[in-house]
């Protein structure tokens, strides 16, 4: 894996190491924290060890696909913006993408080493005004409902997060209710799509 410490972290995920070395030359002059690695385990690990902010990876990939990837990283890091990289596109893999792994764009190879860069520039403005969008919601919160918020986002119960708490299961019902309401949302796997793991 490489990086460099610069700002926007982006992490391009391929098992041919001639396409990452074709991406690291690609943006070497552009202000971004380029990662690559060969593997969605590998991939997997550095979402859990440090901030992303956008995901780009290749589709046909062994063990584990490019869609099944994007499909966990939309589950587990929602803020994260997904990009898919397909050398065979197909309705059947472009609608996987778009309805499973909620990606932000759905690209062909061989990519345009000149598109490339303003891509990934529109995808960080994306999730920029995702991340803004978020906070401006939450201020609309009480305390204690940004604290329920925060442990049902996470994938708690109502009464686990009751206890968390030390209050009734009643009174978190209560604060849902008005959460769904300022927030707009209309489930909590909802509030675990848009807050969840890395959201608050």
């Amino acid at each position: 894996m490489s990086a460099k410490s610069k700002s926007a972290a982006i992490l391009f995920v391929d098992d041919d190491p001639t396409v990452l070395e074709a991406i690291r030359r690609t943006l070497a002059t552009e202000s971004f924290d380029v990662l690559t690695v060969s593997s969605a385990d590998d991939a997997l690990g550095t979402l859990a060890s440090r901030p992303i902010d956008v995901i780009v990876s290749d589709e046909s990939m062994p063990r584990m696909t490019g869609g099944e990837l994007l499909a966990i990283a939309a589950e587990r890091y929602p803020d994260v913006l997904r990009i898919m990289l397909t050398g065979r596109p197909s309705l059947e893999s472009a609608q996987h993408a778009i309805n499973v792994c909620r990606v932000y764009r759905y690209l062909t190879k061989p990519i345009d080493p000149a598109e490339l860069p303003a891509i990934l520039r529109e995808a960080i403005k994306k999730r920029k005004r995702i991340a803004m969008t978020n906070e401006r919601e939450l201020e609309r919160l009480s305390v204690r409902e940004r604290d329920v918020l925060r442990l049902i986002s996470r994938g708690l119960r109502v009464k686990d997060t009751a206890e968390r708490l030390g209050v009734s299961p009643h009174t978190v019902r209560n604060h849902l209710k008005s959460i769904f309401r300022k927030l707009d949302a209309h489930s909590q796997a909802e509030l675990v799509v848009r807050f969840g793991p890395k959201g608050t």
